[in-house]
């Protein structure tokens, strides 16, 4: 036999007894060849013994070489001892050495299947643990749910997440039982909708859980469509979502309070707003008409430093007067309802230009890049471009031009205003857009300190934002802003 298997390429452990061929049976034979004579040892017992003890996927095949005679009379001696081996093929003397391989062979070839089975079932039973793990961590079960039987699979997660004895069979009735009254139709109605368009099937509903009290539910289902488009059925899975839910609860009520108590402040600024521009306006007139009326009629009584003080009280009267307005529509920038549209950037820039120049406060000339497209509330980014623009044409004393273009930066489009005026050192660029804050004198560019600040405050309700650049004094100054997802 060594020599047959050598022949044939195949690995022999020769056994001289059956205690010798039990232990190589437990450590793993891939099949046994046998004569007939070893069926009729004394304790040929041992070798079923361990056969019986086989796990349920493995079956080692038993090639048996009987002696030659009556099939009749053979099968009647040796089949009530063959039986107990189970996966037995019986050859018979005389027999060639070629037959002995192939019979090996596919002894062996059924063997490496048993171990192909062996895997797959480690593989499943591996999926398995690690889906009732994922299930149970996130407190949730599995379902299955096939139309035409009205075959319903529950897993034993499923089971527990409802509340449900195991030992009770799947049904609709059982888990409608658990779902709360006030949202079972409409649950059943989505399940209808979803059945009869074969989409897949979602719904969050309430629960009644006999231990757990109320709980939320999400349940997701997979439609399953044969060839012909069929459905055949749904597999999906039902979550415990009550930690959500009560979180998003309690975010909502934040959000509802947090809305209430700014609804509150904007009133009651807006009211404040009113009140300071109504109570300081009156005093403001009478400063400044009392100031000339005295300037007018006592001019001869007074010296020269007390009309020049007469002429600041006026001065600084008016310019608070210019200083409550300004902050008067920076409140209405922040109450202003938006009206998103497509926007001709181009167009806008160049009326901007033509009423500055109409307006005969500054003598400069506007360039615009043709092209310039966007999205957003166009009173609101008219307002920016305007207050860029003049800001511009402002500290450009020289006259020289003013561009007003777009570069693309990491993709996305981002607009400038540039001019070639005073310039500022980039140390102080954060102090720009800050209420009130010049890096300039009133004497020579007169202002409230407040057009900037409007500007920033446009851009951050565009979800964009704005800044400036500068290489110093005297080299002029680029302003940028972008309009955030509005863009087109």
């Amino acid at each position: 036999m060594g020599q047959i298997a050598e022949r044939g390429n195949l690995s022999v452990q020769i056994c001289s007894c059956i205690g010798c061929l039990c232990d190589q049976f437990v450590e793993g034979a891939g099949a046994v060849f046998l004569t007939e004579e070893a069926l009729y040892l004394p304790n040929f017992e041992l070798l079923r013994e361990v056969v019986a003890a086989q796990e349920p996927w493995s079956d080692v095949p038993f090639v048996v070489l009987t002696a030659r005679g009556d099939a009749n009379e053979r099968v009647a001696k040796t089949s009530d001892l063959l039986e107990p081996l189970g996966n037995v093929t019986v050859i018979e003397r005389p027999v060639r050495p070629a037959t002995i391989l192939t019979a090996l062979r596919a002894a062996l070839r059924n063997r490496e299947k048993q171990y192909e089975v062996r895997r797959r079932l480690d593989q499943l039973r591996t999926s398995y643990e690690r889906l009732s793990m994922t299930l149970r961590a996130a407190s949730a079960g599995a379902w299955e749910w096939e139309p035409r039987g009205r075959t319903i699979h529950w897993s034993s997660e499923f089971y527990d997440l409802f509340g449900i004895d195991r030992m009770k069979e799947p049904s609709n009735e059982l888990l409608f039982e658990r779902i709360h009254p006030g949202d079972l139709n409409d649950m059943r109605k989505e399940l209808q909708e979803a059945i009869l368009g074969k989409r897949d099937f979602r719904s969050e509903f309430r629960m009644l859980h006999p231990t757990r009290g109320g709980r939320w539910i999400a349940s997701f289902g997979q439609v399953q469509v044969n060839s012909r488009g069929r459905l055949s059925g749904y597999s999906g899975i039902a979550l415990d979502i009550t930690d959500r839910k009560l979180d998003q609860e309690e975010l909502e009520l934040r959000v509802r309070m947090r809305t209430q108590e700014l609804t509150a402040a904007n009133e009651e600024m807006q009211g404040f707003t009113y009140s300071v521009s109504h109570d300081l306006r009156a005093p403001l007139r009478a400063i400044v008409s009392t100031s000339q009326i005295l300037l007018d009629e006592c001019a001869e009584k007074l010296d020269a430093e007390h009309q020049d003080m007469l002429q600041r009280q006026a001065l600084n009267a008016n310019k608070l007067g210019d200083l409550i307005d300004e902050l008067l529509k920076m409140s209405r920038l922040s109450r202003q309802e938006m009206s998103v549209s497509e926007l001709d950037i181009s167009r806008i820039a160049e009326e901007v230009a033509a009423e500055v120049k109409k307006a005969g406060e500054y003598e400069c000339e506007v360039r615009v890049q043709p092209g310039l497209k966007a999205s957003g509330d166009e009173k609101l980014v008219r307002f920016l471009i305007q207050n860029l623009v003049e800001n511009a044409c402002k500290f450009s004393p020289d006259g020289k031009p003013i561009c007003v273009g777009m570069q693309v930066d990491e993709g996305r489009p981002v607009f400038y205003v540039r001019d070639q005026g005073i310039g500022f050192e980039m140390r102080y660029a954060p102090k720009l857009f800050m209420p009130f804050e010049r890096l300039v004198h009133d004497t020579e560019y007169p202002g409230t300190g407040i057009g900037l600040a409007n500007v920033q405050r446009i851009a951050a309700r565009h979800a964009g934002r704005v800044w400036a650049e500068s290489e110093g004094a005297g080299r002029g100054a680029t302003f940028f802003f972008t309009l955030g997802p509005y863009m087109a």
